[in-house]
């Protein structure tokens, strides 16, 4: 593990909201901004949403991190009025005409998202040096990963990143149940971001599982990241609320049949949630 991957926090972003908006389900806003809530207590740093689901919650609370994803000029506009300085965006949206001035007027960090499956893809990210606007790109964001088998990757992955010069945000999908292991990799190595969603879920897709890369994250790095599995349960029972997808009851780290309830008190937006956490 290198030197300064042990002392840097690696920031970890979910992307629960916009998996759940994908399936089409209709959510209050007082449910978007529960589980945006409790995902932010349990350990997440910074939540994923589009321009529909910020436009639902309305006025955006303080304490709350997003990160907007945006595939069209007016969503990447948007950045400005919900006061979001981190956007995610699509090869088609940033070459574009006008999109880099745009980036660089709203003082943006860019997030350009791509796929890489295999060791063999990962080595030719280094052409995307020669894309359009790519100058105005700050990270580079790599889905899939699938296919991964070996620790190979990540030497492969840091040679990517000298070539580009960018940040990294590893986001991995678990189609052969390989995407924690990556996820966790990636923050033991030095990646500056690492992509979940809470139980994996993923519309048509799974990912690494919030609760169970952050607790292995702060074993791998004690005092580094807070995490607070108490609010785990509840998270549980509004993610089954809001997705009416029902989770094993004996999934690791989650599993429980016991709850006590209790009320919390948000800060920032004065909402009240119920609190489940184990009797």
């Amino acid at each position: 593990m290198p030197v300064d991957a042990v002392k840097r926090k690696t920031v970890m972003i979910d992307r629960t909201l916009p998996e759940i908006r994908n399936t089409l389900l209709k959510m209050s806003r007082l449910d978007i901004l529960d589980l945006c809530w409790m995902l932010i207590n349990v350990g997440a740093d910074m939540i994923e949403a589009d321009v529909e689901l910020l436009e639902k919650m309305g006025r955006l609370p303080e304490g709350l991190a997003f990160i907007l994803r945006a595939d069209s000029i007016p969503e990447l506009e948007a950045c400005g009025r919900f006061r979001i300085n981190r956007c995610i965006i699509q090869r088609s949206l940033l070459e574009q005409p006008g999109v880099p001035e745009l980036i660089k007027k709203e003082g943006l960090c860019a997030v350009l998202e791509v796929r890489a499956n295999s060791i063999g893809s990962i080595r030719h990210l280094e052409g995307m040096k020669a894309l359009k606007n790519f100058e105005a790109v700050s990270c580079i964001r790599v889905i899939g990963l699938g296919r991964v088998d070996t620790s190979e990757w990540l030497e492969t992955m840091d040679y990517i990143k000298g070539v580009l010069e960018k940040e990294i945000d590893i986001c991995p999908d678990n189609r052969f149940s390989m995407g924690n292991a990556i996820a966790l990799e990636a923050a033991a190595n030095g990646m500056e971001f690492v992509t979940t969603s809470f139980s994996g879920f993923g519309y048509g897709r799974s990912f690494a599982s919030l609760e169970l890369v952050l607790p292995a994250m702060k074993l791998q790095r004690p005092g580094v990241r807070k995490v607070n599995p108490d609010v785990l349960p509840l998270l549980y029972e509004q993610f089954t609320k809001c997705s009416h997808i029902k989770i094993v009851r004996n999934t690791p780290v989650i599993s429980s049949d016991s709850y006590s309830e209790r009320v919390i008190q948000y800060p920032g937006d004065g909402i009240a949630a119920s609190e489940l956490v184990d009797a």
